[in-house]
């Protein structure tokens, strides 16, 4: 009767470390919340004044798919320079979930701390394909997005282009849309020019 009542404790307690370990409503509503900062803070879209083009991408209510990252600059008046961020292991978001987790009482500033990212910083002798890229841009033309079309738990990437005369900040959810088809080569274009910088 002894054993079985120790049993019975041990499965309690296994499964009450069982549920602390699993994300509860809470934690995804803090996910929910804070996404955005985060996205923000360590993949920014806002504030960089030198920036030619600059892309983002992840995955809505999966955040379990890695985010993706790029930024064009220009680095002097005629050089251009290219930054590529991406997570190390898990998401971002997936990070930001288990981090929160393990302390929920810690502050999102505290948190963005402990996320692993990749960056990788490249010029245009690095990689001369960053101008050709902008050349590409410069012929592709693209339509409005849809007002019918809904994508359920889409992909979203969001593209900021400067101009001369402004600049163009869009969201879009669809993967064959001109300009993320354009983001999407250009960014695999910069990982294998990050590629060839690393063997060397």
């Amino acid at each position: 009767m002894i054993g079985a009542i120790a049993l019975a404790s041990m499965g309690l307690i296994l499964g009450s470390e069982a549920r602390r370990s699993e994300p509860q409503q809470s934690d995804w509503d803090w996910l929910s919340t804070h996404r955005m900062d985060a996205f923000e803070a360590l993949m920014p879209l806002e504030g960089q004044n030198s920036a030619v083009v600059t892309f983002r991408s992840y995955r809505d209510l999966y955040q379990d798919v890695q985010e993706q990252y790029f930024r064009i600059s220009l680095s002097a008046p005629d050089s251009l320079s290219a930054i590529v961020t991406k997570p190390v292991g898990s998401s971002i978001q997936q990070q930001l979930l288990n981090l929160h987790m393990q302390d929920r009482t810690a502050p999102l500033k505290a948190v963005l701390n402990d996320v692993r990212l990749s960056q990788v910083a490249l010029t245009e002798i690095d990689c001369p394909g960053i101008r050709r890229r902008l050349k590409v841009l410069e012929q592709t033309t693209f339509r409005t997005p849809s007002r019918e079309l809904i994508i359920l738990h889409p992909t979203v990437y969001w593209i900021s282009i400067a101009f001369e005369a402004g600049v163009m900040a869009t969201q879009l959810e669809e993967d064959d849309h001109p300009l993320v088809v354009w983001a999407l080569e250009t960014l695999r274009d910069l990982e294998e020019c990050g590629t060839q910088v690393a063997k060397h």
